[in-house]
């Protein structure tokens, strides 16, 4: 069994990385409105996003840092929220494995414009090097949706900090994760 399947009452979500045989060519993000229905989503060190309603919905998003940091991931979720006619805190979401906090190095510049935009979710390390973390920022933003936090679930595994199981842009890696969401 796959240590890395995350599963809440709407949804499952399935990592897809080194060993297994899905084509990251069919994978597309979007919604599904059917129980079983899936979207597969294909990304090395960003951020695999899914957000359910049992039985409703499911929605599969790519979150890269600059995406998140520019609120295109908030904006394309309120679209699609939108366009089902649901709520944000009717959702439960998954955030898949990625790069954590201390693999985001940003510059100075950035992290202190991400401060002025409200996300205060980053800091200077030892060695003077600047880290954000993206994960966080995502909840935030979902949070801001109304989704309770008991119902965002973030993976443990960091893509670089696996290189056994998955692939890491970061690493040098050419290939990507597939991440298989299923609406429940």
């Amino acid at each position: 069994m796959n240590p890395m399947i995350q599963t809440l009452d709407s949804l499952e979500v399935i990592p897809h990385g080194k060993g297994d045989a899905i084509d990251a060519d069919t994978t597309s993000e979007g919604v599904v409105t059917r129980v079983g229905d899936k979207i597969l989503l294909a990304c090395a060190d960003e951020i695999p996003l899914f957000l359910a309603v049992r039985g409703k919905a499911l929605i599969g998003i790519v979150a890269s840092l600059e995406d998140i940091l520019n609120e295109s991931v908030l904006a394309s979720i309120k679209k699609a929220i939108a366009s089902l006619a649901l709520n944000g805190q009717d959702f439960e979401a998954i955030l898949g494995p990625s790069l954590t906090f201390s693999h985001v190095p940003v510059s100075k510049e950035l992290l202190q414009a991400t401060f002025d935009r409200g996300y205060r979710l980053g800091t200077k390390g030892t060695s003077g090097q600047t880290f954000l973390d993206p994960q966080m920022i995502l909840f935030q933003q979902l949070r801001g949706l109304g989704i309770e936090p008991e119902h965002i679930l973030i993976s443990d595994y960091d893509t670089f900090e696996n290189p056994s199981l998955l692939y890491s842009a970061l690493a040098g890696d050419k290939e990507k994760n597939v991440f298989e969401g299923v609406l429940r």
